[in-house]
C-alpha cells in the first residue's frame, strides 16, 4: 500500500470525527506498508484496536484493494464486518469449503489484492487459522493476525504451528500509569523474526526478538 493512502485514510478518520493516536496511526501505517506477507498485531483492551482496523481497511481499498475478515466465531465476525465494514466470515466456515472444494464467492476472489484480517487469533484453532494462512499466501493476499494482549500465551500456542517463515510481529502498549495521572497514550513496538520460532518465544517472553 502506497503511503498516500494511508495519509488518505488517516485524514478520512480525522475528518469523521475519529483520529488516531501515535500509536494506532504507526500500528496502520506498519501493516499498510511493511511489505510483508503475514504479520501479527497484538494491543490490549482498550489500545484502540477496533479504530486501527478501521482505518487499516481504508486505507487498503483506498490503494484499490479489498479486504474480508475471519474470526472464530459468527458474534466475532459480526464485530468485525462492523468494524471495518467489509465481508467477514467464520473460520469454521472456511475450513469446511476448503475440505469440500465448495468456496464462496468472497473466498473464491482472494488474490494479491486482499488483505485478510483474521481477528481474535488467539482463540482460533490452530488447524482452521493454519488453512486459512496457507490459503490465502498460496493466491497471494497479505494476512493479518489481530489479537489483544490476554490472549498472549494462546496466540504463542498457535504461531509455533504457523508454517510460514516470514512473519513480523507489531505490539501496541500503553506508555505510563494512565490512571494514576501518567501518560496512558499508545505506543507501538514493532518487532521482526525469521521465522515463527522467534515469534512464538518472543510472545511467551523467553526471547527477545529484535527486527
Amino acid at each position: 500500500v502506497e503511503s498516500t493512502a494511508v495519509d488518505l485514510a488517516l485524514l478520512e478518520m480525522a475528518a469523521n470525527g475519529t483520529a488516531l493516536d501515535a500509536g494506532q496511526a504507526a500500528l496502520v501505517r506498519q501493516m499498510c506498508t511493511s511489505g510483508a506477507r503475514l504479520q501479527l498485531a497484538i494491543a490490549p483492551a482498550g489500545a484502540g484496536k477496533t479504530t486501527a482496523m478501521r482505518a487499516l481497511t481504508l486505507a487498503w481499498t483506498e490503494d484499490g484493494g479489498q479486504v474480508v475478515g475471519l474470526a472464530p466465531s459468527a458474534a466475532a465476525a459480526a464485530v468485525l464486518a462492523e468494524q471495518t465494514r467489509s465481508r467477514t466470515d467464520t473460520l469454521a466456515k472456511l475450513t469446511w469449503s476448503l475440505d469440500h472444494s465448495d468456496l464462496p464467492d468472497w473466498a473464491a476472489a482472494v488474490g494479491p489484492s486482499t488483505l485478510l484480517i483474521i481477528d481474535e487469533a488467539g482463540m482460533a484453532d490452530t488447524l482452521s487459522l493454519d488453512g486459512a494462512v496457507q490459503f490465502a499466501i498460496a493466491r497471494g493476499a497479505n494476512v493479518r493476525l489481530v489479537g489483544d494482549d490476554q490472549q498472549l500465551a494462546a496466540v504463542g500456542g498457535v504461531i509455533r504451528d504457523i508454517k510460514h517463515t516470514h512473519l513480523t510481529w507489531l505490539k501496541l502498549v500503553r506508555l505510563g500509569g494512565g490512571l494514576d495521572g501518567g501518560d496512558d497514550r499508545a505506543g507501538l513496538v514493532v518487532e521482526g523474526c525469521a521465522g515463527t520460532k522467534d515469534v512464538a518465544a518472543g510472545l511467551d517472553g523467553d526471547a527477545a526478538v529484535g527486527p
